[in-house]
């Protein structure tokens, strides 16, 4: 008798198991992004001060880098973070 029950038992929850509720996941999609371009910061020194002075941010390297062409043309010294 307890084999009985325990094969019904068995074969029901095998019948039933595919109307499982899952639960609930709210995922990302996972993106294969590669960003090549990063934001650059701009730094100017002053000879009048002793650090270094914030100039601007900038999506990629060359973007701060024409930038910074305008504080070396002034005689600043120049560092692109």
């Amino acid at each position: 008798m307890f084999r009985k029950l325990l094969l019904t038992s068995v074969a029901s929850l095998g019948v039933l198991s595919p109307f499982a509720a899952g639960a609930k996941v709210d995922a990302h999609e996972f993106r294969h992004e590669i960003r090549r371009e990063r934001a650059c910061r701009v730094y100017y020194r002053d000879p009048c001060r002793p650090v270094w002075v914030f100039g601007g941010t900038f999506h990629g390297h060359l973007a701060a880098a024409r930038f910074a062409d305008h504080y070396r043309c002034r005689g600043f010294a120049i560092s692109i973070r």
